[in-house]
């Protein structure tokens, strides 16, 4: 058997002299940017701002939490993104009945590929700009009165 083997990362930092990875890759620190919202009838199509992600953070994890939001005419659902790409995060999440787990991040995102640390995505460009996350109804109208909470777990310098 050959071996051992070893990841990019690794083989990186024992290359002389080290390659350190960014700081919001690897030893960096986490923030989380947490939303709440009571529905109102969104129609399908309609947006709700939930919280601001800060420029340069790489998106790691999104956690919903809401009652169902179903209008009783589909599934309701949402994607979850940003103005620049309205799904960039995570696409025709089903809201329909009760939600209370980590959403999958999509891997594709932006062109970055799966080989860019899978499920992260790093917000901004060189001019340092924030990027506000949304939810943008899907599938059907949602209810009103129904609550959506969570929040984005993100990595920064």
């Amino acid at each position: 058997m050959a071996g051992p083997f070893y990841s990019d990362q690794i083989t990186n930092l024992d290359k002389t002299p080290p390659v350190l990875p960014d700081a919001d890759v690897s030893y960096g620190k986490l923030r989380v940017a947490a939303f709440r919202y009571v529905t109102a009838a969104l129609a399908v199509g309609e947006i709700v701002y939930l919280c601001e992600i800060p420029a340069n953070a790489r998106v790691l994890a999104l956690y919903i939490n809401c009652e169902a939001l179903s209008s009783a005419g589909g599934t309701a659902g949402a994607d979850f993104g940003d103005d620049g790409d309205a799904d960039r995060y995570a696409t025709a999440v089903d809201l329909d009945a009760a939600t209370n787990k980590f959403i999958p991040l999509r891997l594709e995102v932006a062109g970055l590929g799966a080989k860019t640390l899978g499920m992260a995505y790093k917000t901004g460009n060189s001019a340092g700009v924030a990027k506000r996350l949304r939810a943008t109804a899907t599938g059907e109208a949602w209810t009103v009165t129904k609550e959506l909470e969570g929040f984005v777990i993100y990595s920064v310098e």
